[in-house]
């Protein structure tokens, strides 16, 4: 007893304050007081954690949770949620002393270490000749046969492999395991061996948790009423009770019973129960929660869903079928209801929590305080749920303001550097907003970070009424576009760097061949051929980062993702490729007209989900559609992909070079720069090969004459300097930083001599 109290609470002379005795059959009795705690040598824990709830419930009074509906309440000292046999509670040695005391009496080798169960490890008589393949389940369905066999000790095998495997068992996987052993398990809680008794319990106790865990309503419920009944954890187990009954939808009962789960307590003592609820608070913030869990699954019941994820997986594979019209307004109405009452208590708790998050101090708890961001209390969900009744509710305003409310109560309290929107596509709610007058954004609540985004898109808007004004709106998009894919958003200590702010100041124009990108900041428009945007864009990001902020771009050093084009950039292509056509630049329209259609390797539409269908072939003038359509035939075969290692992919590369200079094979000589790019980004001890190897090739693709294999030449060279900066940082590359230079951006940030590293 003072072992076991000295581990958990410090308590080495908790046996002093209680009269004890032992019977010679086992028996044990504990008196404090008036009150009187019987249990068994074979079930230690089950005792001793009953002698001590009736200890402290005589001394502490006042204590939250040690008596509850009248009785006294058992706390696990570790927690109600988390797997008590797993923790050590230090009665090894005193468990052996009794089982050597009462031999003839049956001890659970698996709770206890080095207690000898007769018969043990052997697993239960069930289990003999089951296949080794058999599932989980199909053992524990074999297993739980026995569990009303007329052997102790054969139950008591069941009851310790029950025990063990559900310690490790899934908890997305609830339904399925108090379909097996649920029923079993009720069986075994009731039998008259204590030492099956105790593993029953603390089995019953693992799996009702998992149930809960994972909002199996329906299930777990007389599971608690057993263990609330006997007094483990009873508090808790009424907790859980009262979110079941708001979950189905008896509010009057949920209230009743989280009553009688805080009787006479104070409400403001601090719970942290294991794994079992969100984070630290009060039991306010409890009730809180409980009310978040039900409403939300009210709303998904709604809809069709489930919240429970196994049963929702279910339906989703069956196809989800939303319930009838007034199942469907029962459930709105009760969910409703239920975050109302939660967001009154996020709100009481946000008015203290957010200025103090935002003060950098901490706020009481207990007879402590805690950091208000550690809390992981999740309250902004009870405004996104309340958002989405909202605009099933059809009102769209409601729905704004209390998505604006969520996401300005997470990044306050989470108090993130780079905000960024957390539910659905930030560009479909900016333009819905938009259409809305300032004072009804100051009304929404409108985080003050989407604000100058907000007048962005209403400046876009404006500009989408003429033709012109839509081209500017692509130029825009695509420097967004290069900037995402080829330049760092983060330095080296992972701080942002700038460049949104400057996407809405470029502006393009076109003359010809030639295209021209202008910037407040710029003292001279960047001007380069119309067929290679993507190096013209990344001389402009550098020019103008460089003026206006003081640091040049920095280049990207992951495996890029093409520049890709959505919907509306399709026919703005084709539009500026036909102006190019008609002006004589013919090279320039093939190329414009080979991103809109989808067959150049660097810039192209949209590929992924939802895909953006290409400019048909058919609408390409005839005069340059064969050019327009011609592949590399190279895209067919991935086989110099698979050589090993880089210089042998590199020599194959080479050979194919070499072939479409031959063949005068232009856009094969662009698709092998595209592959270099992979081939080049070479670490640790393959730098060398990568260089050696990539460098002559890298040299004759800067050297062809057609500008669009010279823009594709520049990113592997980009690529490789960078990975020679890191690994190989002495070796001499005056070539590769020649073609830089030429470029027109060989000081971009990590690629010029004396950088970072050298």
């Amino acid at each position: 007893m003072n072992q076991f109290a000295h581990v958990h609470w410090g308590d080495d002379h908790a046996s002093e304050r209680m009269q004890l005795a032992v019977a010679d059959d086992g028996q044990l009795m504990c008196q404090v007081g008036t009150a009187q705690v019987q249990g068994h040598a074979s079930a230690p824990l089950l005792f001793v954690t009953g002698a001590l709830a009736a200890l402290y419930a005589h001394e502490c009074e006042g204590r939250f949770g040690h008596r509850v509906d009248g009785r006294i309440n058992r706390i696990w000292p570790c927690g109600i949620g988390t797997n008590v046999s797993l923790h050590r509670h230090d009665m090894d040695k005193e468990v052996r002393a009794w089982a050597a005391a009462w031999p003839g009496l049956l001890f659970s080798s698996s709770l206890y270490q080095g207690v000898n169960t007769p018969g043990h490890p052997y697993d239960p008589r069930s289990l003999e000749g089951a296949p080794r393949s058999t599932s989980l389940t199909g053992i524990l369905k074999r297993v739980v046969k026995s569990a009303g066999d007329a052997d102790p000790l054969e139950r008591l095998k069941v009851a310790e492999f029950i025990e063990v495997q559900l310690r490790s068992w899934h908890s997305t996987a609830a339904d399925r395991m108090m379909a097996v052993v649920g029923k079993p398990l009720m069986a075994l809680v009731a039998d008259p061996e204590p030492a099956i008794r105790e593993l029953a319990v603390l089995a019953l106790e693992t799996c009702a948790n998992h149930c809960w865990q994972t909002r199996a309503y329906g299930l777990y419920e007389p599971l608690y009423r057993v263990l609330a009944e006997a007094g483990f954890s009873a508090h808790i187990q009424y907790v859980r009770l009262a979110e079941s009954a708001y979950a189905a939808g008896d509010l009057a009962e949920g209230d009743r019973l989280w009553a009688v789960a805080t009787a006479g307590q104070d409400l403001k003592r601090p719970v942290k129960i294991g794994t079992a609820f969100d984070a630290i608070g009060d039991w306010n913030d409890l009730h809180t929660r409980l009310l978040r869990q039900a409403g939300g699954a009210h709303v998904a019941w709604s809809r069709g869903e489930d919240p429970n994820p196994p049963r929702h997986d279910k339906l989703k594979k069956k196809g989800i079928q939303p319930p009838d019209a007034k199942t469907a307004v029962r459930h709105r109405q009760w969910a409703a209801t239920l975050l109302a009452r939660a967001a009154e208590g996020a709100d009481a708790r946000l008015a203290i929590d957010l200025p103090a998050a935002e003060a950098g101090q901490e706020v009481p708890l207990g007879q402590g305080s805690i950091n208000p961001k550690e809390r992981r209390l999740f309250l902004e969900d009870i405004y996104f749920l309340q958002s989405t009744l909202a605009h099933v509710a059809g009102d769209a305003l409601e729905e704004l303001r209390l998505l604006f409310k969520a996401q300005n109560v997470a990044w306050r309290l989470q108090g993130e550097a780079s905000p960024h929107w957390r539910w659905g596509n930030e560009d479909d709610l900016i333009a819905l907003v938009a259409q809305h007058d300032n004072a009804t954004l100051e009304r929404l609540g409108v985080p003050a970070y989407l604000l100058p985004l907000i007048e962005q898109a209403r400046q876009a808007a404006q500009l989408a009424q003429s033709d012109a004004g839509q081209e500017q709106l692509f130029w825009q998009r695509f420097m967004r576009m290069v900037r995402e894919q080829f330049l760092r958003d983060k330095d080296l200590d992972y701080n942002p760097l700038p460049g949104d702010d400057l996407v809405p100041g470029f502006v393009v124009t076109r003359a010809g061949a030639r295209m021209q990108i202008a910037h407040a900041a710029l003292a001279q428009p960047v001007v380069g051929p119309l067929s290679t945007p993507v190096l013209n864009g990344l001389r402009a990001w550098h020019a103008t980062l460089r003026a206006a902020h003081g640091m040049g771009a920095w280049f990207e050093t992951q495996p890029y993702y093409n520049v890709t084009l959505g919907v509306e950039d399709i026919p703005v292509l084709a539009a500026m490729a036909a102006e190019a056509l008609a002006a004589g630049a013919q090279a320039e329209a093939v190329a414009l007209y080979r991103f809109a259609a989808g067959t150049d390797p660097l810039v192209e539409p949209w590929y992924g989900k939802n895909p953006v269908t290409p400019l048909p072939l058919e609408e390409v003038p005839e005069a340059v559609r064969q050019a327009v359509a011609w592949r590399s035939p190279l895209e067919d075969s991935d086989g110099h992909a698979k050589l090993k290692p880089r210089g042998r992919r590199i020599e194959q590369l080479a050979k194919d070079f070499a072939q479409s200079v031959s063949e005068g094979d232009a856009v094969t000589a662009r698709y092998i720069g595209h592959c270099l790019r992979d081939a080049c980004s070479a670490g640790g001890s393959e730098i060398m090969r990568a260089l050696k190897s990539g460098t002559p090739l890298l040299l004759a693709l800067w050297q062809h004459a057609d500008r669009m294999v010279r823009e594709m030449a520049i990113l592997p060279i980009f690529d490789l300097l960078h990975m020679r900066s890191i690994y190989a940082h002495g070796i001499e590359v005056d070539a590769l930083m020649a073609v830089a230079e030429e470029a027109g951006i060989a000081d971009i940030a990590h690629l010029q001599p004396g950088s970072w590293l050298d």
